[in-house]
Formats: C-alpha cells, structure tokens, sequence
C-alpha cells in the first residue's frame, strides 16, 4: 500500500490536474458514511459518464492493487478501494452496462466478510438475470435485506427501477 506521502508524491507530479480528478477529490474529502448514503456522495456521479470513467482511471491510476487510498488532504479517514468498485459498479448498473458492473462489483469482493459476498453475487445475479443464483445468495444472511427484497420483487426491471 502506498504511504499518504508517496500517494501525494504521485498526485504532484502528475502532468495536470483535471477538473474530473478535482472533483473525485472532492468526493474522497468526504467522510464514508456521508459518500455511501447522501446524494452528495457516489450519487452525485450517476448519469455522468465522463466523471465515473474519471473515477475508473483515478483508481487504476492511484490505486491499482491497493485496499485502502488515502483520502484527500490525509486525514484518519481512509476510502475502501473495494468500496469504491461496488459504488461504481452501481452507477454502470444504472446506466445498464451490466458487463462494466460485474466487473467492478466483483472487485468489491472480500475474503473476510461471507455477508458483504452474498450481498454482492445476489446483486450480481439480478444483473445477470439468474434467478436460481440470485435466490441462492439472496436467501443467506446479507447486509442490505431491504435492497435485496426490492431486486426480488422486481426482478425483471432494470437495477436502477428496482433499487
């Protein structure tokens, strides 16, 4: 994992600094719960394909194998890079580019925590439309009981009319 200074040995040196990557900073400035739950957070982006592509390069580029970035200044708060997949494979799944969602959904996946994993493959299989699968995952212990009722019982919607 890169330390706080190297990560911002990188950002300095970086050619320019675009108004996508300000804004991505901006977003990585906010506490967790505040990204994950407002409108502020990882909503902020959806229907905006040019700054959710600028969020896909930020992390290839400043987080390509880490779990953790560092948040922007450093602060004790620090942004799950899976966290930050999951949230971008939601908005690819709003925009219905469900290959680009699983891809980034199941970077979200961790070795330590079963319920966030069938939270996820549940997702996953709504997104694929399996609804043996989807029930699989979707009848064990999970984090979001209520999103993965509301996947169930609009199973043939699109991810954005059923969440």
């Amino acid at each position: 994992m890169k330390s706080f200074k190297q990560y911002f040995k990188i950002r300095e040196n970086s050619i320019s600094a675009s108004s996508e990557d300000n804004e991505i900073d901006e977003l990585l400035k906010q506490d967790p719960d505040t990204f994950d739950q407002t409108m502020a957070g990882w909503r902020s982006l959806k229907g905006n394909a040019k700054k959710i592509q600028a969020v896909e390069k930020y992390l290839k580029t400043y987080a390509p194998n880490d779990i953790w970035l560092p948040t922007t200044p450093p602060t004790k708060e620090i942004v799950s890079v899976p966290f930050m997949h999951w949230h971008l494979g939601q908005l690819y799944a709003m925009e219905n580019n469900i290959n680009k969602a699983i891809e980034h959904m199941r970077k979200s996946i961790g070795q330590d925590d079963l319920e966030w994993n069938d939270y996820v493959n549940a997702t996953v299989m709504f997104l694929k439309k399996d609804r043996e699968g989807f029930e699989k995952y979707a009848n064990k212990e999970n984090y979001n009981k209520k999103t993965i009722e509301k996947l169930k019982n609009n199973f043939d919607k699109t991810y954005e009319e059923a969440y």
